[in-house]
């Protein structure tokens, strides 16, 4: 354990000079390189200061010499804290060819990430002692320290030219490649929507009792034999939401499950259910309010046991979580559904969001929801890429002569480069979550 910062782990300045020295002599590597992230793994402020100021000059267009160098340093008062005109003497009598950048930059780095390691244990002892706040929150907060630490180590997306990008599709073409991922019981959606995208933000809308749960139950149970699913549960404990899913694949009534009024051949088939339900990679979370981080958590410790990423994360649902420092719910889950799909581009996984209508729809003749009925949450149609829409005939018209019983209809009402304002119709029975 580390006491203090005179602890942490020794820098390697003969790297860093040499890295400085790299980039001095020839400019365009920090083309190749992210400047403004290496600027931040020097272990001294003259090193920080000289190699910061050649990228700003390169950035500018200015190609930097003993002279601009010394003049930039010079009107930024800065010429002084690296070591004067013998900083730049040193520079230009060093060559460029007696040492192998690329690994420079490496030993830079991987110090850098090893000061920076040395300094959570710090934090994290810190929070071992820290009494005043809950056991969960102080655990969040230092995996939290850990990741961070662990995506500065990723690499960085750059611009890159077109020719370049034509051959990434062309490769993923001949190797048979796919951008999208399909499950299974859903051919006729799935054929509309592509199934799960990593990135993506997709949203599912319908009233109380029009089968949201169902229909995220459903999408785990075609996702999970294929790829990590985390689900997110804020109305059903863990027990429920594992009935359902034993009732979808037993065919047995899971009221009849929950209630544990079965015959000896239900029992059976229930039994023989767990055989499969085992086998799916799915982690189940129960929590009444979840925050973005603890769900952020919740993935980083599904991808550890998996030893694969969740590709499908569903949240049921959105009304039911909150944060804070919004002026208004419709401003806080604005904010809500902005950072699920920012949580769908940093692990690269499709979020998948239960919303309940809003109370306007009731009032309505035809009650199939539309692409802005989400409750309380206008910014759903800009922030998802695909948002379905929920109606069950039966609930909304169960007196009328004509109403369709084992319906379900699922209409897509936004879905960014493809089909819109088309339905796809189900036979559903809730009481094994089953869409056939």
């Amino acid at each position: 354990m580390f006491a203090s910062d005179d602890r942490l782990p020794p820098a390697d300045e003969t790297a860093e000079w040499n890295l400085i020295v790299a980039v001095f002599n020839k400019p365009e590597l920090l083309d190749e390189m992210d400047a403004e992230s290496i600027c931040r793994d020097f272990s001294t402020t003259a090193n920080t200061i000289l190699f910061t100021t050649i990228s700003e000059m390169w950035s500018n267009n200015i190609r930097p010499d003993m002279g601009s160098l010394a003049s930039t340093l010079r009107a930024n008062n800065k010429l002084d804290p690296v070591g004067g005109m013998a900083a730049i003497s040193r520079l230009m009598q060093a060559s460029l060819d007696i040492f192998d950048w690329q690994f420079s930059l490496k030993t830079v780095k991987d110090l850098a990430l090893s000061r920076r390691l040395a300094k959570a244990g710090v934090a994290v002892s810190q929070l071992a002692h820290d009494q005043t706040r809950p056991i969960i929150e102080r655990l969040d907060t230092a995996q939290q320290l850990v990741y961070d630490i662990a995506q500065d180590n990723t690499d960085i997306n750059h611009a890159i030219p077109s020719p370049e990008a034509c051959d990434v599709v062309i490769d993923r073409l001949y190797s048979g490649r796919k951008d999208n991922i399909i499950g299974h019981g859903f051919n006729q959606l799935y054929s509309i929507t592509g199934g799960i995208r990593d990135g993506h933000l997709h949203v599912v809308i319908g009233e109380t009792s029009m089968g949201k749960s169902h229909f995220g139950i459903a999408q785990v149970v075609s996702y999970a034999p294929i790829v990590p699913v985390l689900a997110v549960t804020m109305e059903m404990d863990e027990d429920e939401y594992m009935t359902r899913i034993l009732a979808r694949y037993s065919g047995v009534d899971s009221q009849k499950i929950l209630q544990n009024n079965l015959t000896e051949e239900e029992l059976s088939r229930v039994v023989e259910a767990t055989n499969i339900v085992s086998q799916l990679k799915l982690h189940i979370f129960k929590s009444s309010q979840p925050t973005g981080e603890q769900i952020r958590t919740e993935i980083r410790r599904c991808t550890r046991h998996w030893g694969e990423r969740p590709r499908l994360l569903v949240i049921d649902y959105l009304q039911y979580m909150n944060t804070s420092g919004h002026r208004s719910r419709v401003e806080e889950l604005g904010a809500i559904t902005k950072d699920f799909k920012r949580v769908a581009m940093e692990f690269g996984l499709c979020s998948l969001l239960l919303s309940q209508a809003r109370r306007e729809i009731y009032e309505r003749h035809d009650r199939r929801p539309k692409k802005n009925d989400s409750r309380e949450c206008g910014t759903i149609e800009n922030d998802a890429n695909l948002i379905l829409g929920l109606y069950r005939d039966e609930m909304a018209r169960p007196d009328a002569d004509d109403v369709e019983l084992g319906k379900i209809e699922i209409g897509v009402l936004k879905n960014r480069g493809g089909k819109v304002n088309l339905t796809v119709k189900m036979d559903f029975d809730p009481t094994t979550s089953c869409f056939s």
